[in-house]
């Protein structure tokens, strides 16, 4: 969530590759904060983890077709300047980072460097149906 209480429009989990499943991110941030610094700290202490990361709606479930698994193995720490210490996981690099990408791939496949607007995935949902 935003320091507002409402959910970011682009949402993250992290996937335990080698399992398939998700980690509790909470959990993780709770207990290993100083490994959401940097990329390389968190690939030391989670090194099977990648993350896929979606566009939101006002509850926080993930709009139709947004999402996209981001691979952490091809990011570098020496494009990051350095903040101060981080309370969540929103003020975090590695956050900050993923949804810059995630949003890259929305504007190469849609146009639009941004997640829909309520409006325009209710006209989505409503042309669905249409079709239907």
């Amino acid at each position: 969530c935003d320091e507002s209480g409402t959910f970011l429009p682009v949402q993250c989990v992290f996937i335990n590759t080698t399992t398939g499943t998700h980690l509790d991110l909470m959990s993780i941030f709770s207990s290993f904060p100083e490994a959401f610094e940097t990329f390389a700290g968190f690939r030391k202490l989670f090194p099977t983890v990648s993350s896929y990361c979606f566009c939101s709606d006002s509850r926080g479930r993930e709009m139709h077709n947004t999402g996209v698994e981001l691979l952490l193995s091809d990011v570098y720490d020496s494009a990051f300047v350095a903040h101060p210490p981080i309370h969540t996981f929103a003020q975090s690099n590695i956050y900050q980072v993923l949804q810059r990408r995630m949003l890259a791939v929305r504007l190469a496949v849609t146009g639009h460097f941004r997640c829909p607007s309520s409006c325009e995935e209710e006209q989505r949902s409503a042309k669905e149906a249409l079709n239907v």
